[in-house]
């Protein structure tokens, strides 16, 4: 099923064109201890690997991966996100479902999701998040619509969105964040949009970006993440930058490319800390990079291309906790 992902949306053959450059390398990869540790977990998606990894610090440390044991195999597996109750979620994407399990030795582990576009169907899940009330939000992407579900069981079904480029639209959706207000966020890869939403009823339909590579515009956006003050970020694949905004309408628009010698390249996901660090999976590069600020100071970078211990290929989806 390795060939599914390449029909949703330019993102992802893109993705396929950028990650063919890489050759393998012959000596393991020894991670750097972290030395600025924030003690999060660290939460991420090996896309090519089939796997999803957990470490506590960009060293490495307790570095573990699961690969879906008991319920076969992982393939493709998109973005996570980990509940208040510590609980992690991932959307299995070619097996077109998602997971939840109590920790990533997988206790308790339940699987929603068969392929199809009814109730409690999915093709091609990619994106996930929780509200304040711990409801699921799912991107269903090759469906071309949200999913809300009230728990693992599929209770409360309801979605939102059809194919198209209008309000009440998406062309390929990605990734959703939630914020404070519950207001969902949802990448619009193929309308190279942002789209804010008040509930899934679709009101208060805003919308932020046009294709291109300037100010308010974007390139395939994928991953979003958003801070304590509102602020969003949005990991701008095809443009190679992360970027910020304060508001839907674009204010104080700012990007985050390289730092030196060091540049991003297809940024698939952003998250940020409490203490404004900057956590982006720089896919092409197969590498976890930390910044510091927006400046891209204390740039600090774990990974290499591989499939063994501390290495990863192609990471995709990104979450810290």
């Amino acid at each position: 099923m390795h060939l599914r992902w390449i029909f949703v949306g330019l993102s992802a053959i893109g993705v396929t064109v950028g990650l063919s450059t890489c050759s393998p390398k012959s000596t393991p990869y020894t991670p750097i201890p972290d030395p600025n540790s924030e003690g999060l977990t660290i939460l991420y998606t090996d896309f090519m690997n089939d796997r999803l990894v957990e470490m506590t610090d960009m060293g490495g440390t307790g570095w573990t991966t699961f690969a879906g044991a008991g319920i076969g195999g992982l393939d493709q597996p998109f973005h996570p996100v980990i509940d208040e109750a510590d609980r992690i979620y991932v959307a299995d994407q070619a097996n077109d479902r998602v997971i939840r399990m109590d920790n990533i030795a997988g206790l308790n582990l339940v699987v929603l999701g068969t392929t199809g576009n009814g109730t409690g169907e999915f093709f091609l899940p990619t994106g996930l998040c929780l509200d304040g009330a711990g409801t699921l939000h799912i991107v269903d992407s090759a469906n071309t619509r949200i999913v809300r579900i009230d728990d693992m069981t599929g209770t409360g079904w309801i979605t939102f969105g059809a194919p198209g480029a209008g309000t009440g639209q998406f062309d390929a959706p990605q990734a959703c964040f939630i914020d404070i207000s519950n207001r969902i966020y949802i990448s619009d890869n193929g309308n190279h949009r942002i789209i804010r939403i008040d509930d899934m009823t679709g009101s208060g339909w805003v919308e932020l970006g046009t294709e291109g590579s300037g100010a308010s515009q974007f390139n395939g956006p994928n991953g979003l993440w958003v801070d304590s003050n509102g602020r969003i970020y949005i990991a701008d694949e095809h443009n190679d930058r992360i970027v910020r905004v304060d508001d839907m309408a674009g204010t104080n628009w700012a990007t985050l490319q390289n730092n030196g010698d060091e540049s991003l390249s297809l940024p698939h996901a952003v998250a940020v800390s409490s203490a404004g660090k900057l956590y982006i999976t720089d896919t092409n590069h197969n590498r976890i990079v930390r910044v510091d600020d927006f400046d891209g100071l204390g740039w600090f970078s774990f990974g290499q291309f591989g499939e063994g211990q501390y290495e990863m290929e192609a990471p995709k989806g990104l979450f810290i906790h």
